[in-house]
């Protein structure tokens, strides 16, 4: 049983390190973790996140449970047709909407990133600029 758990253990970590072309190779389109706890003798199996995916390869949703298998938060991402991520929303264990993320790019360089929380009033705010050649 304990070889079965450090197999299932690693085999996670392994699916969890997919590249975006193994994903698309494989069609996967979420990936579940799951940890083996141990207790009394007996093995119990908790969700510990799931990664949902894009067909292009890239996250779309990432759900995180505590370590009682609860729901922790979720985070979902959206990409822009140059496959840039525009946006991130994290929903509380509560499923609401917590806090909201959005970036901006300009030829493919991110520009800002500004972080809004529930209430729409800005928690903080980024602005990148490039040294170039």
């Amino acid at each position: 049983m304990d070889k079965l758990i450090i197999f299932l253990m690693f085999l996670g970590l392994a699916v969890n390190a997919q590249s975006k072309k193994e994903l698309k190779e494989h069609n996967i389109k979420g990936i579940t973790v799951y940890n083996y706890v141990s207790k009394l003798g007996k093995s119990y199996k908790i969700k510990d996140s799931y990664k949902e995916y894009n067909e292009k390869g890239y996250i779309v949703k990432n759900v995180e449970y505590n370590k009682e298998g609860k729901l922790k938060d979720v985070k979902k991402y959206y990409y822009n047709s140059d496959n840039n991520k525009v946006k991130e929303e994290l929903f509380g264990a509560n499923k609401k909407l917590e806090k909201t993320t959005t970036y901006t790019y300009k030829n493919g360089m991110k520009l800002s990133k500004k972080v809004v929380n529930s209430k729409g009033e800005t928690v903080s705010k980024k602005e990148y600029e490039y040294l170039t050649f």
